[in-house]
């Protein structure tokens, strides 16, 4: 009871950067990493609209063959501009969870410190005049980057030799 009254108090949005030093919410990444987090469904409001949902475009994905019900969130900004993946454990210590309309990151009952998804880039939503929608051919990547994946292979469309008669599809 008194932790759970201490984490509301020094979780507030302005005081958390204040009690958690870059060095805790750092060690807070890295419990994150080993142990992936549980998301309450609490906290799924926005997730594929506002909030950019996973996409795959993990290089490490220790949850990359769970499945949920509903879309999961790709990534979260934590205190002091950390910034981290979302690996789903249903499991984990870790959990998100949303108090009055604020996303919040609890460890069991504890609650740590406001967090907030990453934002949905605006081209998400797109397709391709062919209909591929664009999230699939660019997704955006660590806050900065768009990762184009050209996957071309080469079909012969010719007789019996080679002749300049090449076809990409």
């Amino acid at each position: 009871m008194l932790l759970s009254l201490l984490g509301k108090i020094t979780s507030r949005p302005g005081l958390a950067e204040k009690a958690f030093g870059e060095g805790e919410v750092f060690l807070v990444k890295g419990g994150l990493f080993m142990s992936g987090v549980n998301i309450d469904p609490s906290a799924d409001e926005g997730i594929g609209t506002e909030w950019k949902e996973d996409a795959g475009q993990h290089h490490y994905n220790p949850s990359a063959g769970l499945r949920r019900p509903r879309l999961a969130p790709y990534a979260m900004h934590m205190p002091h501009g950390l910034y981290s993946p979302i690996y789903l454990n249903p499991n984990s210590p870790f959990a998100l969870r949303r108090d009055s309309g604020t996303l919040f990151l609890y460890l069991e009952e504890l609650r740590l410190f406001p967090v907030q998804f990453e934002r949905r880039p605006k081209y998400y939503p797109l397709s391709t005049s062919t209909g591929v929608p664009m999230h699939h051919l660019g997704p955006h990547r660590l806050k900065r980057q768009v990762l184009f994946e050209y996957n071309a292979y080469c079909r012969y469309s010719g007789q019996s030799r080679l002749n300049g008669n090449l076809k990409f599809v």
